[in-house]
């Protein structure tokens, strides 16, 4: 389930499928074609992302799939067993192992760098505008950008 750029919710609908917009009223206002007929692979998204145009579903084994607003498949990402996965205008991020891993929309090789030692065990990275926040056992760390 994620939040609409228009405060609707979006949904993924296993039995069905398909990716769903509900109204605040619970109406279906959008939904997609039955993603069986469409593609391979059909997601079980653990994350579902809503940035810029795009929804992002997110599955861990399969890859990540981005829609537009309109519930059609514009592209399939190959990068698989992400944690942390979020989005930053047209770029997809998160952490593989002991790497940073981003891929930006109309790119076609995903860019990876070696996290620094001190957050390799955190238990959740958030990256900001103002820099990459860390959630270790007994703490949160700031790591500004320079």
């Amino acid at each position: 389930v994620a939040l609409s750029y228009d405060n609707n919710i979006w949904v993924y609908d296993e039995q069905a499928s398909k990716l769903k917009k509900i109204g605040d009223d619970g109406r279906l206002l959008l939904e997609t074609v039955d993603l069986r007929q469409a593609m391979d692979q059909v997601p079980s998204p653990e994350k579902i992302i809503d940035r810029d145009g795009f929804v992002y579903l997110y599955d861990p084994e399969v890859g990540i799939f981005v829609f537009d607003y309109y519930g059609t498949l514009k592209n399939k990402i190959p990068i698989l067993h992400i944690r942390d996965i979020q989005v930053i205008g047209k770029t997809v991020v998160g952490r593989q192992q002991n790497k940073f891993v981003s891929y930006t929309l109309g790119s076609f090789d995903p860019k990876e760098a070696p996290l620094p030692m001190t957050i390799r065990n955190a238990e959740k990275i958030k990256i900001m505008q103002q820099g990459i926040y860390v959630l270790l056992d007994d703490r949160i760390e700031l790591y500004s950008f320079k």
